[in-house]
């Protein structure tokens, strides 16, 4: 709760939503709803409006393993061509992933410091509603934003939280990587705690920085940061013959 009203965030309010985005009645003064779109709005050939999350539940009550509960929110015949009201959440899928109920939701676009939030814990709810239909634990959910902004009048706001933000050094899932001199070039192991996973040799920074980022070999970009200034020193030291020692 405390951690909610440090960004500014209502805890009320994100309940409210999470009831609201599974509300399949569109108001008067709606062009559209996310729960509209998902329970109501939608047909089958027989012309009979589809719940959608119910719809998913049961294939995957039925058959965990099943691949087609995904559903598309974006109605492309009116959509396209409207003057107004699009949804920006215009995907969702869920499946099943080492016995829990994954989702990925797509949005086509995003405000990064208000719907974003908002957003997330509207997906809490579909998933858990989804999950406990289909009798599944909840598991990850996975965002892709093709669109994420900010709000010109939001930036201070956003400033002020990120300075709120505590340094903390996190460890790459991906390993780490050892330097030293050998040979008259630089070489750098890349390792998984006492498993070396490959070898790079080189003798500028920028050499080796290609054949790293060629394999996607580091996840952290705190810790993309700290490897290329340690190539820098590596390269500097082997042009003045000096000894390395990696920080």
């Amino acid at each position: 709760m405390e951690e909610l009203w440090a960004l500014n965030l209502d805890h009320e309010r994100l309940e409210r939503y999470q009831v609201d985005i599974l509300r399949a009645v569109l108001r008067e003064d709606e062009t559209y709803s996310y729960g509209h779109r998902l329970k109501s709005y939608f047909e089958n050939e027989k012309h009979q409006k589809i719940d959608t999350l119910a719809e998913c539940a049961e294939r995957l009550k039925q058959d965990s393993e099943d691949r087609k509960s995904y559903v598309a929110l974006w109605d492309t015949a009116r959509d396209l061509t409207a003057k107004e009201g699009r949804p920006c959440l215009v995907s969702l899928y869920f499946r099943k992933f080492e016995g829990k109920l994954t989702l990925s939701a797509t949005f086509r676009t995003h405000n990064a410091m208000d719907a974003y939030p908002m957003n997330l814990y509207g997906l809490l709810a579909i998933q858990g509603r989804v999950a406990k239909e289909a009798e599944l634990e909840p598991g990850a959910i996975v965002v892709i934003s093709h669109s994420l902004g900010l709000d010109p009048k939001e930036l201070d706001r956003a400033l002020m939280i990120i300075g709120k933000r505590p340094f903390e050094v996190r460890l790459d899932p991906m390993g780490y990587f050892r330097i030293t001199l050998d040979n008259g070039g630089i070489l750098v192991e890349h390792r998984f705690e006492d498993v070396t996973l490959k070898e790079y040799r080189g003798k500028t920074a920028v050499s080796l920085q290609h054949q790293i980022a060629r394999d996607v070999a580091l996840s952290d970009i705190n810790h993309a940061i700290y490897l290329g200034r340690q190539l820098a020193k590596a390269e500097m030291a082997l042009k003045d013959g000096r000894e390395f020692v990696q920080d």
